[in-house]
């Protein structure tokens, strides 16, 4: 094509071989996505002078369309090239994709849930697909379908070399039909072998309080989500796990959160003598130390002499990972492990149910021991506690108006604690216990363990606050089941009743809003409101208002009281609180004039009591109380 250069100038020659070497160069086909690029020696460079490069190739006309291109093996360009050769020859343009319908997962493998056009569910797609490793992934999309179709549509790029430096790029859809497959894991449901390990969660004791505690904590930290079953049993939970890792995982967190002892037994389920296969069932028994918060429990000798000389009697503070033990002679705090604990087990001696009633007589707080001072001999507990001693004065509430018997004890609830207080504890003169006989002279009358909280309509109060449970299934024994219920019941409003006396504790679990309990209490205060406002008068006008509209003339001085009732004003309701503080504060108390004053007119001076507050209705006393009428001053 160089034959009519002679007839062009210099620049008109250079120009016309760089738009040939642009045409020829490198050919595009739009309409295949077909991309040709040729060597760089192969490349025609642009014309410098009028006499041709010997290195340059010639090009050619292609066989079949007759377009211009460099010379190869097969004459055509790239263009009738990839209209007569398949790059996606090889490669499966339909599967099969298994899902399981019982827990929604795909099968990859392994067994994967993934949400539909997510990226995890397209790698398994593209697993499915055959032949991709031979070609170059350029692109892979999903193509919407419905979802009730059980179809899962690809559009998948790739490129592919058809011929010496000649690339393809083409596009397909592949697509998979989605077929239902049981799991092995939801198979094994349906199977009497359900489960291959078990974590049996006992305490030998009479309540359920420290179960609930754990489960609680299990809840906080969702360690029961790998459990395949959760049985309900007479003295703790069982737990069941596909596999002995998620067993030993679910028993050590256990063992970390309260002090336990884990013992571990195998049965065989099936043996294969000529692969040496055997298939077993693993169990583990999680026992709980059968102590509990608020136990009087009896420390070994042995025991007593390891702890520096503890007296015999100590009551359990906290059950943790450590047992925290009061001593009732020197209120000495103490802590155990599990391995000294089951070193040396002891057991409770007297529990919640042995606690008496008593009202405190008389309070005297005293410094606590020399050696304590500076915190030398003292314990961790007793630091973060900050223990208050105080020596005080009991009386038993079943003794009163029969005899005059008064106690003694030493307490750590100093600070707490006042005359008239109610306390719980343990009546040892009245307790038959062989086991302190010998050392009863140098044991107090009463080891007091926590203070009274007098809650007023606690039987037809609901908590704001709700607990989540573990579902779990009920017993076997459905007799044996109805006689628990009302027992567990019990130990549920205990288990409560702890919680919201001890703040250490209601911070160790997750406590929820119980909507349908805030939306009752809600209820009644609308309806009390409604009701205040049809039985009380009407309320008087305030000052600023209108002054004109008074009606009533209340002449109150400091010195003296009126006989004459205001009209206008709303009559107080009757409050047994404020009705008891008036009793004790009623000969220091003195009527003040609160009324607002009215400028002078000549006349006396007008004094208008306040409009009636709704918030302050259930502070009123009534005016039987006040023989001479109503008091501006507790109307204010």
């Amino acid at each position: 094509f160089f034959s009519s250069r002679r007839r062009h100038t210099r620049s008109a020659s250079v120009s016309w071989a760089r738009r040939c070497v642009q045409e020829t160069g490198r050919m595009v086909s739009k309409a295949n996505n077909i991309i040709f690029q040729p060597k760089m020696d192969d490349v025609v460079q642009p014309a410098t002078a009028l006499v041709a490069d010997p290195h340059q190739i010639a090009l050619i006309k292609c066989c079949m369309c007759g377009s211009a291109m460099q010379p190869n093996a097969t004459n055509m360009c790239m263009q009738c090239l990839s209209s007569r050769v398949d790059v996606t020859e090889g490669i499966t343009k339909q599967g099969l994709l298994h899902f399981c319908r019982q827990c929604t997962r795909y099968f990859g493998p392994p067994w994967m849930k993934c949400e539909l056009e997510s990226h995890e569910l397209l790698s398994i797609c593209l697993k499915k697909i055959k032949g991709l490793n031979r070609v170059k992934l350029i692109d892979a999309g999903f193509v919407w379908t419905e979802p009730h179709s059980k179809r899962i549509k690809l559009k998948i790029t790739i490129q592919k070399e058809a011929q010496a430096n000649a690339i393809i790029q083409s596009s397909f859809i592949a697509e998979l039909v989605v077929e239902n497959m049981q799991c092995d894991d939801c198979k094994r449901t349906w199977t009497p072998h359900t489960w291959n390990s078990a974590v049996q969660l006992r305490q030998k004791v009479d309540h359920k309080r420290t179960i609930m505690y754990v489960e609680q904590l299990i809840l906080k930290h969702s360690m029961h989500t790998k459990a395949i079953n959760v049985k309900e049993m007479p003295d703790g939970i069982d737990f069941f796990f596909a596999t002995k890792a998620n067993a030993i995982v679910f028993g050590d967190f256990v063992h970390s959160q309260v002090v336990s002892v884990i013992r571990s037994s195998k049965q065989l389920v099936s043996a294969d003598k000529s692969s040496n296969d055997y298939n077993y069932k693993h169990t583990f028994y999680l026992e709980l130390a059968p102590i509990s918060r608020e136990d009087l429990v009896f420390i070994p000798p042995k025991l007593q002499k390891e702890l520096g000389g503890a007296s015999p009697l100590c009551v359990v503070l906290k059950m943790t990972s450590m047992i925290q033990l009061l001593d009732v002679v020197t209120l000495r705090c103490f802590s155990l492990d599990a391995n000294c604990y089951w070193s040396h087990e002891f057991r409770a001696i007297c529990s919640k149910k042995q606690l008496a009633e008593f009202v405190v007589l008389n309070v005297e707080e005293y410094e606590a021991p020399a050696e304590k001072k500076g915190g030398i001999n003292m314990s961790k507990i007793e630091r973060l506690a900050e223990f208050a001693y105080a020596n005080i004065e009991l009386q038993r509430v079943s003794d009163f108006g029969e005899n005059d018997t008064r106690l003694f004890a030493r307490t750590h609830l100093g600070d707490v604690l006042k005359i008239d207080d109610h306390v719980y504890g343990y009546d040892l003169e009245s307790l038959n216990m062989p086991e302190i006989e010998a050392k009863k002279k140098e044991l107090p009358d009463v080891v007091v363990v926590k203070k009274c909280y007098v809650k007023k309509g606690s039987k037809n109060r609901r908590r704001i606050w709700k607990l989540k449970h573990i579902e779990k299934d009920a017993m076997d024994d459905t007799k044996q089941a109805k006689r628990m219920e009302e027992k567990e019941n019990k130990d549920y409003d205990e288990f409560l009743d702890e919680l919201e006396e001890d703040p250490e504790l209601r911070a160790k679990i997750n406590l929820y809003r119980d909507e349908e309990a805030i939306a009752m209490l809600s209820k009644k205060m609308e309806k009390l409101a409604v009701e205040d406002k049809k039985s009380s008068p009407e309320q008087v006008p305030s000052v600023e208002k209108d002054k004109a509209k008074a009606t009533t003339d209340i002449n109150v001085s400091k010195n003296e009281k009126s006989d004459a009732k205001p009209t206008g004003v709303k009559v107080p309701r009757k409050g047994k609180n404020l009705r008891k503080e008036r009793q004790k504060k009623e000969t220091r108390r003195e009527p003040e004039s609160a009324a607002k004053k009215l400028p002078p007119t000549g006349k006396e001076e007008e004094k208008i009591p306040k409009p009636v507050d709704k918030k302050e209705d259930d502070e009123w006393e009534d005016e039987e109380d006040d023989p001479h009428g109503v008091k501006i001053t507790e109307l204010l």
